[in-house]
């Protein structure tokens, strides 16, 4: 029985991961940090409440088999771009860095579709930039998702990105055969594939899962 760590459970793809983890078997105890508590109770659930600040909460409670790192934000609401950097590379590589220092044989990233240290876009170039960072650290097993735009409901309201559901949406018919990697994807779909994946074996140390391999066969 495993014990499985989330970091980002109040977003669109962590919450819905939250769920398929908390019915998952193969788990006994499901932790997740977050900034302020979930409305929800569960006899597997630990809920640890940090600002991810203190070092010394992150070491007790990251702790377990698999670690799923969902994080992340845009520059409008971070409120600029080393706000967003902080968000989307910073805390990421600091779990990581203490999952390291824990054991945790298994981690598994929510990275973006277009991550690219040399990507014309700032987004891109932080999301690969953390993709290879986390590498370096050499970690037992990496295993990084990159989705294109995602589909689902959020709490949060981000006007920008329902107008490109809703475009993306009405054109996905085109999106076939190499253009599939573009292709807006269900949160939902993408956090039954990181459980899946979790539960799988592999000797290989890094594994990518792009867009179009995240689709439900």
């Amino acid at each position: 029985m495993k014990t499985a760590v989330l970091i980002g459970a109040s977003g669109l793809i962590g919450n819905f991961l939250l769920y398929d983890l908390l019915a998952e078997s193969s788990y006994q105890k499901v932790i997740i940090l977050v900034r302020k508590l979930l409305p929800i109770e569960h006899y597997k659930l630990t809920q640890v409440v940090t600002d991810f600040a203190d070092e010394n909460i992150l070491k007790a409670n990251i702790i377990g088999d698999d670690l799923f790192i969902c994080t992340g934000t845009t520059i409008k609401k971070a409120g600029s771009k080393e706000a967003f950097k902080a968000i989307d590379w910073h805390l990421p590589f600091s779990i990581a860095q203490v999952a390291k220092q824990n054991s945790i044989q298994k981690v598994l990233l929510v990275s973006a579709s277009g991550a690219n240290e040399k990507s014309l876009f700032f987004y891109g170039r932080i999301k690969g930039f953390l993709e290879n960072s986390l590498q370096k650290l050499n970690l037992p097993q990496l295993i990084i998702f990159r989705p294109s735009l995602l589909l689902g409901n959020r709490k949060e309201k981000r006007l920008a990105e329902k107008i490109f559901q809703k475009i993306f949406f009405a054109i996905s018919f085109l999106f076939i055969g190499k253009l599939k990697k573009y292709k807006g994807i269900e949160a939902q779909q993408v956090a039954k594939k990181m459980n899946e994946i979790a539960q799988s074996s592999s000797n290989q140390k890094v594994i990518f899962f792009e867009n179009n391999d995240l689709f439900q066969k």
